[in-house]
């Protein structure tokens, strides 16, 4: 899977703030068609509503981490975790 650049992000509600640019979890959401409801956010008003807002390096880590791994990456990992010793 390619990896995601933050300029790709051009087209989803940002905010700045305390020097940060945050985003907005709902729409990154749809773009990455990933599940981010227990990602943890702040909530900032954009456009006169609140909505979860989290920094593109947060979003990019958990989805990351709670990637779905496919067949070949597991039998890799249970080969890395082979132990001829242990039965």
């Amino acid at each position: 899977m390619p990896r995601i650049k933050e300029e790709e992000f051009k087209d989803i509600t940002k905010v700045d703030f305390d020097g940060q640019t945050y985003y907005s979890v709902a729409e990154a959401q749809e773009y990455l068609k990933t599940d981010l409801s227990a990602l943890e956010a702040i909530t900032l008003p954009i456009k006169g509503t609140a909505t979860k807002c989290a920094t593109f390096e947060k979003i990019m880590d958990y989805k990351h981490q709670n990637r779905e791994l496919s067949d070949f990456d597991k039998k890799i990992i249970q080969g890395l975790n082979f132990n001829p010793r242990k039965k």
